[in-house]
Parts: structure tokens; C-alpha cells; sequence
């Protein structure tokens, strides 16, 4: 068997949390490597095959070119793409197709030949009946699927004392920085384990707000936006990972921040960040 060399350059726009619950084990199980994915986030956020020109890694890229871009959301399509390979012979986890049925291959076994299980060999008996699907048939067909699911809900717009289900409070925690998440457990926790109504203050939301780049989009999905980026020219906090200090940032007004204390300039994105209080100063550890 040839060794394998994936063949369509694709980018989607996807959230740290989406990446990881839908897309990074079934890329990792394909044989994708990730590369510079630590900076997801409301900027860099359009995730990348062919990484650096090199056809099996992932990256996270503010914007994209000679890629086909999936304008929406759909991970199914965006694995079933990753998976074409070039060549003749065919991978665990591509597509083909049996007269008008695709399938995805899982197994590719000698001897083993079943469309309706997954089965398919890469002998010279199987390239007669079997063929790879093509990157026309795989959008009409998960496009389709995705066309034919029921409508998402709509953030709830109803505001505070806010009514948080138990599985949006998961979400939230789940992203939370680590210092965030002792806090969601003291301030949720009888309610967690009681299984009864979380109630959100307008005050302990505005904690919430702004902790993180993860944290921000879960609560644009759950809360609504409140406002798409911090004004131009506001004090904030900002460091690269949990355990660093923090420093004086002026927001550029476009979701980054101006260097060096600087209010002009080249701005950057930082990871976590928060607007300035002089009255409640957070303390480095």
C-alpha cells in the first residue's frame, strides 16, 4: 500500500469547545497532527487542513486561502473531507461509494468485503465495485443532512435573575479557567448535585464575562451577546496562560489589544483578559 497523503485543503470556523467535542479525536484518528491550535479563540478561529503546506497537519488561522471554506458549522462534512486521500487506495474513516450508497470505510481487512458494514478491502476486486467519493458528492450528501436537522434554538434573550439548565452550567464550567471553575463549583454546586434551578445574577455574569475567549463564546450561545468587543481604548488585564501575571492592555475595540501599553499601534490577541477595576484588583500568585 502507498503511503497516504490527504488531498483537500479545507477551513471551517469553529470554537475551542466545538473542536474538541466534535472534531479532534475522528482528525487524530485520520492521522491529522495538530500544530498552533493553542491560540483558538474569537480572532483565530477558523480551523485549517494542510497546515503550513504539509497535508496532514491542523492548525487555527484568522483567515483562509486556497482552502474550500464550509461556510457553516458542520463537522460531519468537514471530517468526511479531511478523510479523501490521493491515490488509488483508500484509508479507515474515507468515504466511497457503491453504486448510488456511500459509505465510510471501517475496515480495510483482507478479505472483508460488506458496504453495508463499512467493509472494504484495498484489492484489485474491491476498486471494481468500489470507488472514492468525490468532494461534490460529500457536500450534497452532508449538506442534506445537516439541512433535514432540526433548527437550532435560539440563544435565550430573557434576562437576569437568568434560568441556566444543568447542562448549560456543564458547558460553562467545562471552559472556565481553573480559578473560575472553584468558584462556579461553591456558587452551583448544592444546585448541581440537587439537580434544581440555577439562578444567574446580573452580577455574578459580569464576573463571568470576559475571563476567557472560550468562556465569552459559550455565554454569546447561552445569554445572547451583549456587546460584540470590548470599546476601543478601555484599560484591561491581559496574560497568555493562567499561571503568568497580568498586564496593563488598552482593547483596540476589535476583540485585541494594543502592546506595551500602548493606545495605537499593531494589536494582539490575548487568551485571558479583563476589563480593569481599580477596586477589585486581581492578585498574582
Amino acid at each position: 500500500m502507498t503511503q497516504i497523503k490527504f488531498k483537500t485543503p479545507i477551513a471551517m470556523k469553529c470554537t475551542q469547545e466545538q473542536y474538541d467535542r466534535d472534531l479532534k479525536q475522528p482528525l487524530k484518528e485520520l492521522g491529522y497532527v495538530e500544530n498552533d491550535m493553542d491560540r483558538c479563540g474569537n480572532s483565530y478561529n477558523t480551523l485549517s487542513t494542510n497546515w503550513l503546506s504539509i497535508h496532514n497537519y491542523l492548525g487555527v488561522r484568522k483567515e483562509f486561502n486556497n482552502t474550500h471554506l464550509i461556510p457553516t458549522y458542520n463537522p460531519k462534512l468537514y471530517i468526511a473531507l479531511a478523510g479523501m486521500t490521493v491515490g488509488e487506495d483508500w484509508i479507515v474513516g474515507e468515504w466511497l461509494v457503491y453504486g448510488d450508497v456511500l459509505f465510510k470505510v471501517t475496515s480495510i481487512s483482507n478479505g472483508r468485503k460488506n458496504y453495508k458494514k463499512g467493509f472494504a478491502t484495498n484489492d484489485k476486486d474491491a476498486k471494481i465495485v468500489y470507488r472514492k467519493a468525490t468532494k461534490e458528492e460529500l457536500i450534497e450528501h452532508f449538506t442534506e443532512e445537516v439541512e433535514e436537522q432540526p433548527m437550532q434554538q435560539e440563544p435565550k434573550k430573557d434576562r437576569f435573575p437568568f434560568a441556566l439548565s444543568l447542562e448549560e452550567a456543564k458547558r460553562i464550567i467545562k471552559v472556565a479557567p481553573t480559578i473560575y471553575k472553584i468558584v462556579l463549583a461553591q456558587e452551583w454546586g448544592e444546585n448541581l448535585i440537587l439537580d434544581g434551578n440555577i439562578k444567574v445574577t446580573e452580577e455574578f455574569y459580569s464576573k463571568l464575562r470576559n475571563t476567557c475567549n472560550d468562556i465569552n463564546l459559550v455565554l454569546d450561545e447561552i445569554f445572547g451577546k451583549d456587546e460584540e468587543f470590548i470599546p476601543d481604548g478601555t484599560p484591561c488585564l491581559v496574560r497568555g496562560y493562567e499561571d503568568w501575571g497580568w498586564n496593563l492592555r488598552y482593547a483596540d475595540g476589535k476583540g485585541e489589544f494594543y502592546c506595551d501599553g500602548f493606545k495605537y499601534g499593531n494589536p494582539k490577541k490575548w487568551k485571558y483578559y479583563q476589563v480593569l477595576d481599580i477596586n477589585n484588583l486581581p492578585v498574582n500568585e
